[in-house]
């Protein structure tokens, strides 16, 4: 029989690029849900399909995951994330493929290690470098 082994959420709770009036998580998400279409909306959003993953997850028998572009500067909201999901998939890009691993990579894996659980972390490491082959 095949199964899930994880259920993902993905929403950008931090890009105003898309929550803001007009926008596709305000038009698609934010408004027909009653929320308001700005940080707190777009936090508020988050967190509550987060904990609704995360206990379908469990209902389940499988882990909840998460995408996250960018660790939150509250304390709070990255404890949030930290105790209510498995696997936080973290996103740690750089241009500069020489510095790929130091782009911002520690603060981001340390903003998910102050909860008194394990939750497990996998930095997604991608340089925005265009390669040209040479054939």
């Amino acid at each position: 029989m095949e199964r899930f082994n994880h259920y993902n959420f993905e929403f950008e709770y931090w890009n105003d690029a898309n929550f803001l009036p007009g926008k596709l998580y305000c038009n698609n998400f934010l408004t027909p849900g009653g929320y308001t279409c700005d940080s707190v909306g777009a936090w508020s959003y988050f967190s509550k399909n987060m904990k609704s993953v995360d206990s379908l997850a469990n209902v389940a028998g499988i882990k909840s995951t998460v995408y996250i572009g960018v660790s939150s500067k509250d304390t709070l909201k990255n404890r949030f994330v930290a105790n209510t999901v498995d696997l936080v998939m973290l996103a740690c890009y750089n241009a500069d493929t020489s510095k790929l691993y130091m782009s911002h990579t520690v603060s981001k894996l340390t903003a998910y290690s102050t909860v008194n659980k394990v939750v497990d972390v996998l930095p997604i490491f991608a340089s925005q470098t265009r390669v040209q082959a040479k054939i």
